[in-house]
């Protein structure tokens, strides 16, 4: 486990300069605004495109190294197809800022993987009281990624606070799947944390890249 995590940090850390150079080339680039994009000179997006690749590198790892985990299989390859989907989406929206009813198609469009593959939520329990949910847990859960990838994005104007964030929140899913016993599910968290620790190092103040929509 601990190889797979360290891998997805080096894997990120070393995609992180060839997003930027395309970023730069491709014209992916975030312009201060002084209202949201606080940062002081023109800085390239994409940085998602080198995470999402190290996530991809570090779950697929984890499925060849661990071949008798079998329910890892499924989610990881949804996983795959979901990241996939929504790096094209965010690499476009980086350069052309797509309409806002398009991309939010586009979101829901990318939980369907996920869906597919039976990741979706079947009850609810608040207060010790447990609510089935039924076949409303599939468009709960899709509006939960799609808030949770917006929620996110939001924040991504300020030198290290999105990808800082995230890492914080990947670790807390970590602890809260190790707590409940799902061990592929930790695992992909960890990924995560790895991946966003690698692209952090280049983020920090002053940052030199951004995660952009992607």
């Amino acid at each position: 486990m601990g190889f797979v995590v360290i891998v997805a940090i080096l894997s990120s850390f070393l995609l992180t300069p060839l997003a930027m150079r395309a970023a730069w080339r491709c014209g992916a680039v975030s312009r201060p605004d002084g209202f949201r994009k606080k940062h002081a000179r023109p800085t390239p997006e994409w940085g998602g495109l080198a995470v999402n690749t190290a996530i991809l590198i570090g779950t697929g790892l984890s499925v060849v190294l661990c071949p008798a985990d079998l329910p890892a299989r499924p989610l990881a390859a949804a996983l795959a197809i979901s990241i996939s989907m929504l790096s094209v989406l965010g690499c476009y929206d980086d350069l052309c800022d797509m309409r806002a009813d398009l991309k939010l198609l586009g979101q829901v469009l990318s939980a369907v993987p996920l869906i597919l593959a039976g990741c979706y939520a079947e009850r609810l329990i608040l207060f010790g009281q447990t609510i089935e949910l039924g076949w409303l847990g599939i468009p709960w859960t899709i509006g939960w990624i799609v808030l949770g990838i917006n929620a996110l994005n939001l924040i991504d104007g300020m030198d290290g606070l999105a990808s800082t964030a995230g890492i914080i929140m990947a670790l807390a899913v970590a602890a809260i799947a190790a707590i409940t016993g799902h061990q592929h599910a930790m695992l992909i968290a960890l990924v995560l944390a790895g991946a966003l620790g690698g692209f952090l190092a280049h983020n920090l103040p002053p940052a030199r890249i951004y995660l952009g929509d992607c």
